[in-house]
Parts: C-alpha cells; sequence; structure tokens
C-alpha cells in the first residue's frame, strides 16, 4: 500500500521479492533449537555466492488506553512495545540470483502478564527462498501462509492489521511453500505445521493453504484463496518462550477473496473471509484505506473497517471494529502514528473507544 515505511523502500532498493501475521508445555530445548536456527539462517551464504544484504534496527514504542482497560503497552492483535531487527539478503551466482534470505526478529514486554514473564524473543519472517528459473520459487521456513491479504501486504510495523490474526489465529506459520508468477496469473500454495511461532505438530495438526491472484503489477489486483487445517492454540505468540498449547485441536476450512486498488493517492484493499471452526461458521471482512496526502509524503491517513463473527446466526458473537491512524514521518528512520478505534460490536462485553501513539523506528 502507498505509504508504506523504509523497511519496505530498502527492501525494493535491494531487488527483494514484496514481503508479504498445546499439550504440553514447550521446553527450553526447544526455545534454544529455535535460537540456533534463528543464528543459521543469518550466517548462511554459500561459498561462491555473491549478492546484496541489509540488516535493519526497529524500535516500537506502544501506548494504548481504554475505558475498560486503561493503559497498555501493547494494542491488541496488534504492536506491543519492543526492540528488534530484520536482516534481508539476496544471493547470487553465475546465472543470476538464486537464493533469499529474509529474518525478522524482536525482543517485546508484554504488560498483559506478570512482570517476570513479560520479556520474550519473537521470530516473525525466516524463511529461505530458492529461485528455479520462470518465476518459480520454493520458500522453506517461517512466513505466511498462502491466504487472504497478508502475503500481499506488509503489516509487521503498522497499527492497522488484516483478517489474519482473528482469522487463522497467527499471521506465520513454520513450513514449505511454492509460489509461481505466470503471464496472468500468479499462484502460492503452502503446507506448514498449523502451530504459528512454535515449532510443533501433534495429533495431527497441520495448515495447507493456497491462493491465486492476478499479477501484482497489474490494478486492480484480485486474489482468491483457500486453507484446510488442524490448527493449535497457543499463548502469545514468541519463540522464547516457547507457547504452550491447549488441549484442543481445531479443524479449520476457509473460502477467501481479495483485491487492492490505486486511484491517485488512495490505495483500497478488502478482504473476505468464510468458513468453519470444527462445526461452527464463521464470517469476517476488512476494509482497508491508505490515504498520501499531496503536498507532503511524509503524511498519511489510514482506516480500517473490520468485522468477524464465529457464528454468523448469533448476533453476540459479532465483532465489529471502526479505525482510524494518523501517521507522520518525523525523519527518514522515525514515523509517529496517533490511532482512535471504536468497537461497533463486541462479542464479550461492553464496545469499547480506544486510542493508541506509536513511536516507529527503522533504520541501519
Amino acid at each position: 500500500m502507498r505509504g508504506t515505511d523504509e523497511r519496505t523502500r530498502a527492501l525494493h532498493a535491494l531487488g527483494a521479492p514484496r514481503l508479504e501475521l498445546e499439550e504440553v508445555r514447550a521446553t527450553r530445548r526447544g526455545g534454544f533449537f529455535h535460537i540456533a536456527l534463528l543464528a543459521v539462517l543469518l550466517s548462511s551464504s554459500p561459498a561462491g555466492a555473491e549478492g546484496a544484504s541489509l540488516t535493519s534496527f526497529e524500535v516500537n514504542i506502544v501506548a494504548s488506553h481504554s475505558g475498560q482497560e486503561g493503559w497498555s503497552g501493547q494494542l491488541p492483535h496488534s504492536q506491543r512495545n519492543s526492540v528488534g531487527f530484520e536482516h534481508f539478503a539476496r544471493l547470487a551466482g553465475p546465472r543470476g540470483d538464486f537464493l533469499t534470505l529474509n529474518v525478522q526478529a524482536r525482543l517485546s514486554y508484554d504488560t498483559s502478564v506478570d512482570p517476570d514473564d513479560a520479556l520474550a524473543l519473537e521470530l516473525h519472517n525466516a524463511f529461505a527462498e530458492v529461485r528455479l528459473g520462470l518465476g518459480r520459487k520454493v520458500r522453506v521456513g517461517h512466513f505466511a501462509p498462502e491466504f487472504g491479504l497478508e502475503p500481499a501486504v506488509d503489516t509487521h510495523g503498522t497499527l492497522l492489521q488484516t483478517l489474519a490474526i482473528r482469522d487463522i489465529g497467527f499471521k506465520k506459520d513454520w513450513g514449505i511453500g511454492y509460489r509461481t508468477a505466470l503471464d496472468a496469473v500468479n499462484v502460492g500454495i503452502a503446507a506448514q505445521l498449523g502451530a504459528g511461532m512454535g515449532i510443533e505438530r501433534r495429533d495431527g495438526s497441520y495448515l495447507v493453504s493456497a491462493r491465486m491472484s492476478t499479477p501484482t503489477r497489474g490494478n486492480p489486483v484480485l486474489g482468491v484463496s483457500a486453507l484446510l487445517g488442524e490448527m493449535l492454540s497457543g499463548t502469545r505468540p514468541s519463540l522464547y518462550p516457547a507457547p504452550e498449547y491447549g488441549d484442543h485441536v481445531t479443524s479449520k476450512t476457509r473460502l477467501g477473496a481479495d483485491a487492492s486498488y490505486v486511484w491517485r493517492r488512495f490505495t483500497l484493499a478488502a478482504e473476505l473471509s468464510s468458513g468453519k471452526n470444527d462445526e461452527r461458521e464463521t464470517l469476517g471482512g476488512v476494509l482497508l484505506i491508505d490515504y498520501t496526502h499531496p503536498g507532503n509524503d511524509r503524511l498519511a491517513l489510514r482506516g480500517r473497517v473490520l468485522t468477524w463473527t464465529d457464528d454468523p446466526d448469533d448476533g453476540d458473537s459479532l465483532w465489529s471494529e471502526v479505525a482510524l491512524v494518523g501517521s507522520y514521518s518525523v525523519t527518514s528512520r522515525w514515523t509517529l502514528r496517533l490511532l482512535a478505534a471504536r468497537e461497533l460490536a463486541a462479542a464479550t462485553g461492553p464496545e469499547q473507544t480506544r486510542f493508541a501513539v506509536q513511536a516507529y523506528y527503522l533504520g541501519g
């Protein structure tokens, strides 16, 4: 979407693709395995390979307030106070680019839990993508399922998110994916663990997703997608401490449609999703509108309308919210965002009005 942050512009300058978030307590050994895997991804560089790399550092300062919850250092289903980094590398051989590496990690502070447990290491993107030629790519690691807007929209540092967390339960998962870009259509498929940030599979858990869209160079871009899985539900998303998963595995099926369109200084993106969680029907939709001021590219407005229900026949299960964010790029690295949001329907209690402020740094 227009008005994306410095991350997107810097990665595009390197030729990066558009970055397209429990039965037992996970052991400390599992957490250290995750950290070792992160180190391997960061250090991978085949002998004789050439290319380019970029490492950016991130500071995310968030404060939100609602009448029911008071002040908090995080925004539900969105951002929390954190520091982190992103490493992107593009490796090339005699025949051109053949490998892309991307790692996004954060050390976050969760104000909703006991202070002794508040620090957590989060891993977002952590994948290697091999180019096979003729627009074909294989991706292995931690990345977005091929469903809805999430694979095509960068929401890593933004206050307004897509349907993914409410719909799927997380934004990224571990697995393997395949993409191909044809003249008239782009196709992506992925087979993943169905566990989110934790590397965990049990009780037959899995997630299979597929998305087909018109080429991203077009306007509008139209997509359809499908999802099937036996999904684990965990505690807060983190790499370490490893997530704790509940006893229930949820059977999920989804069909979705999405579209994005650029018109002058506006970018519009919308997504619809329908399916089932076990035997309960689900239905949701989101509309995102991005406007960049014509006389000052530092100033942008972003709006979102999001609706979700776990039972379309039960009005008490409906959650709906309208939100507006004002964004100002104070410098090339610091961005200030202000959010105002109002729940139009709340399944778990009275409707809330929420305000939030974010100071976001991204730079070398």
